[in-house]
């Protein structure tokens, strides 16, 4: 089963001192809306998803919200299902920070999927090393301007 989770990452220091705001609204859980645009004509909009993560760590828009939200998809592959986290947004949108965590962050509760999903993925293929055979196989890839890197 595909599941899409949003996350709309906070307004920058930048935004707000240029008095920017945003265009999209966490309606509940799994629905999002786009604002109307009068310059653009452009009309409201709503869309539905299997989860929304939006606002600040106050609302709930942490990195440790969306692992255990996530983290289910680690049992999946132990099991031997094939599973994919796949990040798609425009440059700045927090693809790398969700996926990676802040850049030279020490504070591990900023840590993103990547480094908390091999973590406990290991830690639960240790917990079975003893009664069964281990092997496991990871890719990274990035997908940028149509040209495909294996990371």
């Amino acid at each position: 089963r595909i599941r899409v989770y949003v996350r709309i990452r906070p307004l920058s220091e930048s935004e707000i001192r240029s008095d920017s705001a945003n265009v999209m609204t966490k309606e509940d859980d799994r629905t999002i809306a786009m604002a109307a645009d009068a310059s653009t004509g452009a009309e409201a909009r709503a869309w539905e998803f299997d989860k929304i993560f939006c606002g600040t760590s106050e609302d709930g828009n942490t990195q440790e919200a969306i692992f255990k939200d996530t983290s289910l998809l680690i049992t999946s592959a132990i099991d031997g299902f094939n599973v994919c986290i796949f990040a798609y947004g425009q440059t700045g949108s927090g693809k790398t920070y969700t996926m990676f965590g802040g850049s030279g962050e020490s504070d591990e509760s900023q840590n993103g999927l990547a480094t908390r999903v091999a973590s406990e993925l290991f830690s639960k293929l240790r917990e079975r090393e003893s009664s069964c055979h281990v092997e496991v196989d990871v890719s990274m890839l990035e997908l940028h301007n149509d040209k495909l890197c294996d990371l």
